[in-house]
């Protein structure tokens, strides 16, 4: 018995605010629903070709003896294949999906439910929010979905998923949302969490809701291997914008205020002052930044952000994000008993892994300014040339022998580290000094 069933058979006796909540309810069958929406949900097959250290000189040494047992013969060319789900926009091919789902890939395959199988280019990918769009080589006849809001939907609503789990071309599973805003630990994460069966392949196929409208992209699961009914997907209010940046300029650019803050529970409240946990508490400020120069200090509680306020500790970085950089912000704090409002000129943010995704080498970390020489690595992105190598923490002190300063050094530098070659990396763990030879995608 399908779930819709159940639960009306355990109505059947109700009372008139049930009465109502049985009104509000799928029919009998999603069948119809579900037949409209399947064709703009497509199968995608990614192939990434693992290529072998390249012979011959290496950073101008030939190999020798010691280098080959240091790293290795040399290997084959193999191929890596990958798959996972998306949705068509409109009728010029563009296609939503996850950042994972295509990442590293050397070609891009999309299958219509009509049994087509097109070739698609990578537009741009966000590592940060997990999203990417990718474009169908001569699109014909395509159909579309609809994109609805998702700060509309509500804890038990009914929510549909459709995708390509295991390989199972457009299968259909059906939930309610269980939960929202939850986090997993990424700094723009705001997931919807559903019960509706994710699993491996799912990746970026949307979560409709019983208008037909995306509201969702199925991101992650709880856990490895098959669901177990915790699934989380990326609301299509934050997606909205990353895909507009990725068709108009191939990549993300996001906000930036230059600070540091944290949540304010009932123990900080109390030692503060406050008739309620809510906020956010700066607890740093950059030098320099737009916070500094507009006069945000240590200890000042932002409790608006251009009028925003509901769970502003939680979604504070994704509104800053969210802004225009080079436009102004007006952020209203609480320092002391006094109440100010802050006018702040929004700079662009140097996100490490952004702005390595478009140089003609990427290691695929995430990189801020060190308290010294060099940078320091403060997120590794998995399945990275990086990953497995560099960890949390490191500072990397140089790039193919050249010292590094700072971020701009840098991106300076890995900008002329052309594909599939090998970067030399010397870098700072702990209280030790280590070179480390990297090949790049």
């Amino acid at each position: 018995m399908k779930p819709t069933a159940l639960f009306l058979a355990a109505v059947a006796c109700t009372t008139p605010a049930m009465s109502q909540a049985q009104d509000a309810l799928p029919g009998p069958s999603l069948a119809p629903l579900v037949k409209k929406l399947k064709p703009a949900v497509v199968n995608i097959y990614t192939t990434r070709v693992i290529r072998p250290l390249s012979g011959g000189r290496f950073h101008g040494h030939e190999r020798s003896e010691e280098f080959f047992r240091f790293f290795g013969p040399p290997q084959r060319e193999r191929q890596q294949r990958g798959q996972g789900s998306g949705f068509i926009l409109g009728s010029d091919g563009y296609v939503a999906t996850n950042n994972h789902v295509v990442a590293g890939a050397d070609e891009v395959r999309v299958k219509l439910e009509d049994g087509r199988t097109l070739k698609a280019q990578v537009v741009g990918r966000d590592e940060s929010t997990d999203v990417a769009l990718i474009k169908v080589n001569d699109a014909k006849d395509l159909p579309a979905v609809a994109l609805g809001d998702s700060d509309k939907l509500e804890v038990g609503d009914w929510v549909l998923a459709i995708g390509n789990p295991f390989g199972l071309s457009h299968t259909v599973t059906a939930g309610i949302v269980s939960a929202k805003a939850r986090s997993t630990g990424g700094t723009y994460d705001d997931f919807i969490q559903t019960d509706a069966a994710i699993n491996p392949g799912n990746s970026g196929g949307p979560l409709f809701n019983m208008k037909g409208e995306v509201v969702g992209i199925n991101a992650q699961i709880l856990g490895p291997g098959a669901n177990i009914g915790i699934g989380f997907a990326i609301p299509i209010n934050l997606a909205k914008g990353v895909i507009d940046q990725l068709r108009s300029k191939g990549k993300v650019v996001r906000g930036y205020l230059g600070i540091g803050y944290q949540k304010i529970d009932e123990d900080l409240a109390k030692s503060l002052g406050l008739d309620k946990a809510e906020g956010a508490l700066v607890g740093e400020v950059r030098g320099g930044s737009p916070a500094d120069k507009a006069g945000v200090q240590p200890g000042d509680v932002i409790v608006e952000f251009n009028g925003k306020k509901d769970q502003l500790a939680e979604r504070l970085a994704q509104w800053v994000a969210g802004v225009q950089p080079g436009t102004t912000a007006k952020v209203v704090v609480r320092r002391d008993k006094s109440r100010l409002e802050l006018k702040i000129k929004v700079a662009t943010r140097d996100d490490g892994a952004q702005a390595a995704e478009g140089s003609k080498g990427s290691l695929g970390v995430r990189i801020e300014e060190a308290k010294g020489p060099g940078v320091v690595v403060t997120d590794v992105a998995p399945d990275s040339p990086a990953a497995g190598h560099i960890e949390d923490g490191d500072v990397i002190l140089e790039v193919n022998r050249k010292k590094i300063e700072s971020v701009s050094d840098f991106h300076a530098a890995m900008s002329k580290v052309r594909s599939t070659a090998v970067v030399l990396l010397r870098i700072r763990r702990s209280d030790s000094l280590l070179f480390m030879a990297i090949p790049v995608e």
